[in-house]
This record gives structure tokens, C-alpha cells and sequence, in this order.
């Protein structure tokens, strides 16, 4: 009856882990792209600074000239005004801006791209760990299910009077080891399961 409850609960928590199984990289690295909170701010950055490329428009300073005089001929004082602008300033203004622009652009996209090798990085990492502890996990269940039954066949004999206890006990003591590496992989492996999880902006 012991045997049938343990084996139920490793069936169980083969199924709950097998989500993640069928999970590829590619997929769990498009969730940690789109979900990154870090990668949604560069991507902001960089259409900020696009928009300010876009808004570029020429600097129009003009030089206003206001002359009076009195004029003999017609016998009247009168007043001009001239207005200059030197087309130079306007180009050379215009390359400045758009050149600082265009370097704050070229950062943002730098930055961007950093983080997101970052994530990538990370993200692949937790992916594979927890490929490592579901075949831990397999492992321990193994060796668990092979000293339970060692365990058994050595209860049977002990029964019979063919087994000394020590034996027996050496055999128990094998077991409750086993049964504590399952423990402590069962908690690895949820532990990766979490650690992708958040990395993929998840929360279940």
C-alpha cells in the first residue's frame, strides 16, 4: 500500500513538471522578451529619442534691421525694416542637433541590446537547469523505487528467518537516504521551475 502511495505521488509530480517539459527555449525566450519590465523601458527610450530625430526642423533666427531717416527729395522722414537670416546657422544648427540625437539613439538601441542578450542569457541558463533537475529527479525516483524494493525482498527474508536485522535495518537506512536525495530534488526542481517562471514574466 506504501509502494502504491509513493508511486502516485511521483506520477503526480511528473505531470505537474511536464508542463514546463513541453515548453521549447524558443518560446520560454519570446515570454522573458515581451514580459521583461527592464527591455520595455529601453524599447520606450529608443522611440523617444526616434521622435525627437523626426521633430528635427530647421532653426529659423532671423536678423531684423530698422532704419529711419529724412529723405530731402520728397521732403519726408521715413522708416525700414529689413529682415536677414544666415542660412549657415541654419544648417550648421540643424547638423548639431540631429547628430546629438542620432548619438542618443545609437546608446538607446546599444542599451537595448545589452539587456536583451542579458535576458536571453539568463533566461537559457534557467531553462536547462531545469531540464538538469527533471532528470535528477528521474534519477532519484529510480534509485528510490530500486531500494524500496531491495527493501522488501529483505523484509521478506527477514520474515523468514534468512536475513539478520542488522541487515534489515542497513536496508531501512538505505531507503530513508533515498528517500531524502527524492526530497531535496523535488525541491530543486520546483525551485527551477520558479526561478523560469519569473524570468519569463509568469507568475503561475
Amino acid at each position: 500500500m506504501k509502494r502504491l502511495l509513493f508511486t502516485l505521488i511521483f506520477i503526480f509530480i511528473n505531470f505537474s513538471f511536464c508542463l514546463s517539459a513541453d515548453l521549447t527555449l524558443e518560446e520560454a525566450i519570446k515570454d522573458a522578451l515581451n514580459n521583461n519590465p527592464d527591455i520595455s523601458i529601453a524599447e520606450d527610450k529608443v522611440k523617444q529619442e526616434e521622435l525627437k530625430l523626426k521633430s528635427i526642423k530647421p532653426r529659423f533666427c532671423p536678423n531684423l534691421s530698422l532704419n529711419a531717416g529724412y529723405n530731402p527729395i520728397t521732403d519726408r522722414y521715413g522708416v525700414s525694416f529689413s529682415i536677414s537670416q544666415d542660412l549657415d546657422q541654419i544648417i550648421r544648427g540643424n547638423k548639431n542637433e540631429r547628430e546629438n540625437v542620432l548619438l542618443d539613439l545609437e546608446i538607446a538601441k546599444k542599451q537595448l541590446l545589452l539587456i536583451q542578450q542579458k535576458v536571453i542569457k539568463e533566461l537559457t541558463e534557467a531553462y536547462y537547469n531545469l531540464k538538469l533537475a527533471k532528470d535528477n529527479l528521474k534519477l532519484k525516483e529510480d534509485i528510490f523505487d530500486s531500494r524500496y524494493k531491495s527493501l522488501e525482498f529483505a523484509q521478506a527474508k527477514f520474515d523468514l528467518g534468512k536475513l539478520s536485522l542488522d541487515e534489515l535495518l542497513s536496508k531501512q537506512k538505505e531507503v530513508e537516504e533515498a528517500r531524502f536525495a527524492l526530497f531535496e530534488a523535488r525541491q530543486k526542481l520546483k525551485k527551477e521551475e520558479l526561478n523560469l517562471l519569473q524570468l519569463r514574466g509568469k507568475t503561475k
